[in-house]
């Protein structure tokens, strides 16, 4: 029998949704949050590129589907279960935002997802507006370099959206990997502990070598409680390789409809930012076997068409740095 839990004090700060986070009440009562132990995996899952996603829409058909997506969710839930913003004291609902709709979309979703999402009324920023909006003094849940952010106390997420369409899929992980932390708060604390432990196993099949690693670690930072949602977050987002078993991917379907498909996102940037790379390198080698047989002369102008790529390169990876 499971002990009765604690009543949790009315003074606590609390999520949209009426939730108090549990590392919200432990701080309140003096506790520190237990690490969830490591343990041998069973059978290895290793990770491999999922299908490739489908072509996104044309700009202005992604900017349409959204409006009409966004009246459709409108429709269909009036004025409940959305605040204009919290700490607004209005209770107006607000639809969400088009290009929301069209990312919720992109990021593959469930219906419950979408919601989620949507109820965390996302503020999607340039580079100037979102510096510092994910420090730790708020409290933030973070993703890898700080390129968005979960708050549990007050429910909102944050993610930084450069301007640049070669970097969508980023923003598209983005907010896929901010929507899996709200999902974890609405998780039971039974069905955490259950999750934090399958989960561990996963990562643990995952070879060291694999950025992953380093990237939780960097998220997690000095809040070893963070370990398991950003467990939760980065593996549901980045590692498919045919699911972490049924458990695991039935707290997965509960906020993407499609998680195959979201990797894929994750795994088509990475080899766009790739090929890049791998274009230049070939681009060089061209050129100085140009300027051994022909001469400095007739290389000159695909050294500066390279060089060119070099600089778009890292104009490009500059932003992802926000």
């Amino acid at each position: 029998m499971t002990a009765p839990r604690t009543p949790i004090p009315d003074d606590l700060p609390r999520s949209p949704t009426g939730r108090v986070p549990q590392w919200v009440v432990d701080e309140a009562a003096g506790r520190h949050a237990v690490e969830t132990a490591w343990r041998a995996p069973v059978t290895p899952v290793r990770p491999r590129r999922a299908r490739r996603i489908r072509r996104a829409p044309a700009p202005l058909i992604a900017t349409l589907l959204g409006v009409v997506l966004a009246v459709v969710w409108w429709l269909d839930s009036g004025t409940a279960g959305f605040g204009a913003g919290a700490g607004s004291g209005s209770d107006v609902a607000q639809a969400p935002a088009a290009d929301v709709v069209a990312l919720a979309g992109e990021a593959h979703l469930s219906d419950q997802g979408r919601q989620l999402l949507y109820e965390s009324r996302p503020q999607l920023l340039d580079a100037g507006a979102f510096a510092g909006q994910c420090t730790d003094d708020l409290a933030a849940v973070r993703s890898d370099g700080a390129v968005g952010c979960f708050r549990p106390v007050d429910g909102s997420v944050v993610v930084y959206s450069p301007a640049d369409p070669r970097l969508r899929g980023f923003v598209v992980e983005t907010v896929a990997h901010e929507t899996l932390h709200v999902g974890w708060e609405t998780l039971s604390e039974p069905e955490r502990a259950e999750l934090a432990g399958l989960l561990e196993v996963a990562v643990a099949t995952i070879p060291a070598d694999d950025p992953i690693h380093q990237q939780i670690a960097f998220s997690v930072g000095d809040h070893p409680e963070h370990r398991p949602t950003e467990l939760f977050a980065y593996l549901g987002t980045q590692v498919w390789g045919g699911g972490f078993g049924e458990r695991v991917e039935e707290f997965y379907a509960r906020f993407v409809a499609d998680r195959a498909a979201l990797v894929a996102v994750h795994e088509e940037f990475e080899a766009t930012m790739s090929q890049l790379r791998a274009d230049i390198d070939a681009g060089y080698q061209a050129v100085v076997a140009t300027e051994f047989t022909e001469g400095i002369e007739a290389a000159a102008a695909e050294r500066a068409r390279i060089d060119a790529m070099v600089d778009d390169y890292n104009a490009l990876q500059a932003q992802l740095q926000p």
